[in-house]
């Protein structure tokens, strides 16, 4: 779910500052939205973490202290409820249908076919899963804050937000040079890269000379300062704000991204379970549920009542033990047979997720006018 999805709607004139009728203004409903969907869980667990713990991130060298063992049990559920399996939510986007794997016929089956030797490269080269893994982290923030640009808009778009075509692209080209900065401060300081992941020690791609850097936050600092203006403007003309979800997302994202030291190690620990996954899930799990579950002429809110039915608990199980056997399952295969688990485990880590980051940036465009009535209803 990234930037590149929603790049083909455009301002609608004749919705500007209203919302069209019957449109549902969450993905879920509040709480849901609140917790799951622009990072409400994370900024909690964080909360907790430094009233409790202070900075100190829960380990095993902590976790005589209950609270400690409290946050680690949260994370590693977190971990298997969402994380793992908002990857296997992707596979029940493309491959349940016949029409689904003809249309993405390269993401069922070319792609997976030609990534089958990266993982082994990752399981046989020496240093290879240090390799996928460091390409892993260096990519994982552009599809976290390309997913969080995309449901933001979407956010947008449901309440009456609308942007002009030249106002959404100052607000994409912020986000995409959020994510240029990072990725050039990750490949010029090593201290912001990051040098070892379960276990697996990782390599520096750098440095990268200094004015790379620079040339990077310059462009940051600019798009930052012309899309505070944008906002100024549609505030002066409008009296409108952008939606509240829509801030804490890009608020939630930009806390993963700057933050450093002990905060940027929770924002890690807590934020793909409870932000990035979660989020997803919730996407995935509304566009499931509207596209097969609503009947014929029931509004959109009627979605969240669906999810107490046992075809959503179904779903959930499916992506979950998906999730599970991929994540712990192969790992566990490949032990058996001498390999260190935590070294396949990052193997799989890195090649699904490459997987994963180009599958969805074909998946989820809002260029499709059957996603676009389901996605933004």
């Amino acid at each position: 779910m990234v930037s590149s999805s929603y790049a083909g709607w455009v301002d609608q004139p004749s919705h500007q500052g209203t919302v069209e009728p019957g449109r549902y203004p969450w993905i879920v409903n509040p709480v849901v939205d609140f917790l799951f969907v622009y990072g409400g869980l994370v900024w909690i667990c964080i909360a907790i973490n430094l009233l409790i713990l202070g900075w100190a991130v829960p380990t095993d060298a902590n976790a005589g202290a209950p609270m400690s063992r409290a946050l680690l049990i949260a994370v590693l559920l977190g971990q298997h409820f969402f994380a793992d399996s908002h990857t296997a939510a992707t596979y029940m986007r493309i491959y349940p249908g016949e029409e689904s794997r003809q249309k993405f016929e390269f993401f069922t089956k070319y792609l997976p076919l030609a990534l089958l030797p990266t993982f082994f490269y990752g399981l046989i080269a020496p240093g290879g899963a240090g390799d996928l893994i460091y390409l892993y982290l260096l990519l994982v923030f552009w599809h976290y804050a390309a997913q969080s640009f995309g449901i933001s808009l979407i956010y947008c778009y449901k309440r009456g937000y609308m942007f002009k075509a030249w106002e959404r692209e100052s607000y994409r080209w912020f986000i995409y040079t959020m994510i240029l900065f990072i990725f050039a401060r990750m490949l010029t300081f090593r201290q912001y890269s990051p040098s070892s992941f379960f276990g697996v020690r990782c390599p520096f791609w750098g440095p990268l000379p200094e004015w790379v850097f620079d040339i990077s936050h310059l462009a940051f600092i600019l798009t930052s300062v012309i899309f505070t203006v944008v906002l100024l403007k549609k505030f002066l003309r409008e009296k409108k704000l952008p939606p509240y979800p829509a801030i804490l997302i890009v608020s939630t994202v930009a806390l993963i991204g700057f933050s450093q030291g002990t905060l940027n190690a929770l924002c890690w620990m807590y934020g793909p379970a409870f932000f990035h996954g979660s989020q997803y899930i919730a996407v995935s799990m509304a566009y499931y549920l509207k596209e097969r579950g609503l009947p014929e002429g029931a509004p959109p809110s009627a979605v969240k009542a669906l999810f107490w039915k046992p075809s959503t608990f179904q779903y959930m199980g499916l992506i979950m033990l998906s999730g599970v056997s991929i994540y712990v399952g192969i790992p566990h295969f490949f032990q058996q047979i001498g390999y260190d688990f935590a070294l396949v485990a990052a193997v799989c880590l890195a090649v699904f997720n490459f997987h994963h980051f180009a599958t969805d940036a074909a998946i989820w465009r809002l260029r499709d006018p059957k996603q676009r009535q389901i996605l933004l209803a």
